[in-house]
């Protein structure tokens, strides 16, 4: 006699024991190559992913630069966008970027931020890629203009 289980209770089982891969809060961060750059110097940011998947910054304005201000954070103006531009994906990996802290950022202490989405659509922009999820990370301080 041959006893039969149905398949369906361990199908439910196997998606509860094994959640969706969400990214790990630890598993993208954002970092600058140095802690000081002279006024006017390239500024390389580091986006490292080890997500084991692709993430989506937006297409214009990868990252943000934040100026520290009256003990808080403020984002700094940066030359506008005509169009949101295509998220740019940033599979697993190391992913180096550049901005120019000229004069108008003047001297002081700043950050970056990287607003990224995960399981995104790919080709669009990222407020249209209907990713599954959002997370921001924040680098360590550095400081311009000695």
């Amino acid at each position: 006699m041959r006893i039969q289980f149905p398949l369906t209770p361990w199908v439910v089982a196997a998606l509860f024991a094994f959640p969706s891969m969400a990214v790990s809060a630890d598993a993208v961060s954002v970092s600058t190559a140095q802690e000081v750059y002279a006024q006017g110097a390239e500024v390389k940011v580091v986006i490292q992913n080890d997500s084991g998947g692709t993430i989506f910054v937006p297409g214009c304005h990868p990252f943000e630069v934040e100026t520290f201000q009256e003990e808080s954070y403020a984002r700094v103006e940066r030359e506008a966008c005509k169009w949101e531009g295509v998220a740019q994906a940033l599979p697993e990996g190391t992913h180096e970027l550049t901005y120019t802290s000229g004069e108008a950022l003047g001297k002081g202490i700043f950050r970056i931020s990287v607003v990224y989405g995960t399981g995104c659509r790919e080709g669009v922009r990222l407020g249209r890629a209907r990713c599954e999820d959002f997370a921001t990370v924040v680098s360590g301080s550095y400081r311009v203009g000695g």
